[in-house]
């Protein structure tokens, strides 16, 4: 997660389009990128000038430009749409038990540990939501004594 947000936030900071003042400082300093997105958001004519000369002088027209801001454009709506999707993956994981339900820790009546037969017949341990009997993450139970008494038997 913070591996895209730091990938998304670099992206937008190469897609910013440079200021007058940062171009009349070092225009040679400036990206490719920047160059483009000030030419296209400019109103001021001498400033479009000189960004056309510095482009020139790169072997870039406006054309190239055009093509450059709508491609980059379209990566940052993906990257948007791939950060919204991890982002709400993270939440409902986290939010739940089972990918997303809103089920969350007992609350009034607590957990209790239950012993259970396995799949293949063994005992194991389980955490149970008191109020109703399902199974909850066994961290909630992470404090108590293992003991079998509130569902006494092997079989859930």
């Amino acid at each position: 997660m913070k591996k895209i947000a730091v990938g998304l936030m670099a992206s937008l900071l190469i897609g910013c389009a440079t200021t007058e003042q940062e171009f009349y400082s070092d225009y040679s300093a400036q990206s490719l990128s920047s160059l483009c997105r000030a030419l296209q958001q400019t109103q001021n004519p001498n400033f479009r000038h000189d960004l056309t000369l510095e482009l020139a002088r790169r072997d870039r027209t406006s054309e190239d430009c055009d093509k450059r801001v709508a491609t980059e454009n379209v990566a940052l709506a993906s990257l948007a749409v791939v950060g919204a999707a991890v982002a709400i993956g993270v939440a409902a994981n986290n939010g739940g038990f089972g990918g997303g339900s809103s089920y969350s820790a007992p609350r009034p009546y607590g957990a209790a540990w239950d012993q259970i037969a396995s799949g293949y017949g063994s005992p194991i341990w389980r955490c149970r939501d008191r109020s109703n009997g399902r199974f909850v993450y066994d961290n909630y139970c992470s404090h108590l004594m293992k003991s079998d008494h509130t569902w006494p038997g092997l079989w859930a």
